[in-house]
């Protein structure tokens, strides 16, 4: 059967494209925004991260809509309509939170939030005694985006530590998920401080992502303007590097941010490990990876640069977890880069064989040499990398033993 001929000429349709791409998003039909933001996250160089990390996790915003340009009046728009029964907006930086006692279906997902607004089962407010608890500050990953309650990495590496602490003779241990979809880094810690330490966690996971770099000057530049995020503990060090002051437009804002990106994520790094360490409790930094979106040697490097020399006990980083694999097995759809059960199963076996040897049977915090961690931690678990105890030593563990993380 002879093919029909093309009435719509090449030229016409990369002129539209064009068009399009210069387009602003509020015009434009979602499905363009979509293919003109993916074909530009494509470029690989420095000054297009922004758009790469904007098509993977803003893209759970609806279409034509970025999270990190919510709404253009002063204070807090309502929440993204693509997490639909989710979320509430809350008056302050973190611009919207998960809403509390939800039970329903999204986007294919079963859904459920406890009383405290959380991704995760009821805990008791106050730590019940025998307990260790952790406390993970994250973002959709972390919140298991896509996937069924129960289904994400957090509640099945809770599972297998409770069950391997309970049969050593150990505590029960909890896992508390506060991860919240959309967050930049200094959001995700800026809601754990509001949230989290009330529950008397003894130890700190704050998760962070390949398109952590720039995420949080991106949400300011839009929020500052509207005189939201000013008296964020968490970003304090932050405006005063890039001599930020009320008053300050979006543009303003976005030149002055530009050229201190990394230095901006490190100061939300150190603010997280200063806010741990005032509480003694012990802090990880852990790296995840998207599905089909191998981490270039180094970007993973230079986060987890930041991460070590902010002085978090322990980097983990995971970032290879899906290399090698197919993508289309790993991914809750062709389009969307969240892992699927599947994908985030992979990553709890990987975080449990990552930290067994420093939390394992009764919570064994290991020093060995200055190094938190086993002389035998395969290289592609840690990819190498190990972190340094923070300078000052533990009580009771000057000479290298095991120190018992007994919080209860």
């Amino acid at each position: 059967m002879p093919r029909r001929p093309n009435r719509f000429p090449a030229w016409a349709l990369t002129a539209a494209l064009l068009a399009w791409g210069v387009t602003p998003a509020r015009w434009a039909p979602g499905w363009t925004v979509r293919v003109v933001e993916g074909l530009r996250a494509d470029r690989r160089n420095a000054g297009d991260l922004e758009r790469m990390e904007r098509g993977y996790y803003e893209g759970l915003a609806d279409a034509g809509r970025r999270l990190d340009r919510v709404g253009v009046g002063r204070g807090i728009d309502p929440p993204p309509t693509d997490f639909g029964p989710l979320t509430v907006a809350v008056p302050d930086v973190r611009e919207y939170a998960l809403k509390p006692n939800v039970a329903t279906r999204h986007r294919g997902a079963a859904w459920t939030t406890n009383a405290r607004g959380m991704r995760d089962r009821d805990y008791p407010a106050s730590k019940p005694g025998g307990t260790f608890r952790i406390a993970l500050a994250g973002d959709s990953i972390g919140a298991g985006w896509g996937v069924d309650d129960g289904s994400g990495f957090e509640p099945a590496w809770e599972r297998t530590l409770d069950g391997r602490s309970r049969g050593e003779g150990g505590p029960a241990v909890e896992v508390l998920n506060h991860a919240v979809p959309g967050h930049a880094p200094g959001q995700r810690w800026e809601h754990f401080r509001r949230e989290g330490w009330a529950a008397g966690p003894d130890l700190v996971v704050f998760q962070g992502t390949p398109a952590d770099l720039g995420w949080d000057d991106r949400k300011l530049r839009s929020l500052l303007p509207r005189g939201v995020g000013w008296d964020a503990p968490t970003y304090r060090e932050m405006l005063a590097l890039a001599g930020v002051a009320p008053g300050a437009g979006e543009d303003s804002c976005k030149d002055r941010f530009r050229p201190h990106r990394p230095a901006i994520l490190a100061s939300v790094y150190r603010a997280v490990v200063a806010d741990c360490r005032a509480r003694g409790v012990p802090s990880v930094w852990l790296l995840l990876p998207r599905v089909g979106k191998p981490v270039p040697p180094e970007d993973r490097d230079r986060l987890a640069g930041l991460a070590r020399e902010a002085g978090f006990d322990a980097v983990v980083d995971l970032s290879d977890a899906f290399d090698g694999l197919d993508p289309a097995t790993l991914a809750i759809a062709p389009d969307d880069f969240h892992p699927n059960a599947q994908g985030h199963a992979l990553l709890a076996r990987r975080l449990d064989a990552a930290l067994q040897g420093r939390l394992s049977g009764p919570l064994v915090l290991r020093e060995r040499a200055g190094v938190w961690g086993t002389a035998t931690e395969a290289p592609a678990t840690l990819s190498g990398r190990a972190a340094t105890l923070a300078p000052a030593p533990l009580p009771g563990n000057e000479g290298g033993r095991k120190l018992m993380l007994r919080r209860y």
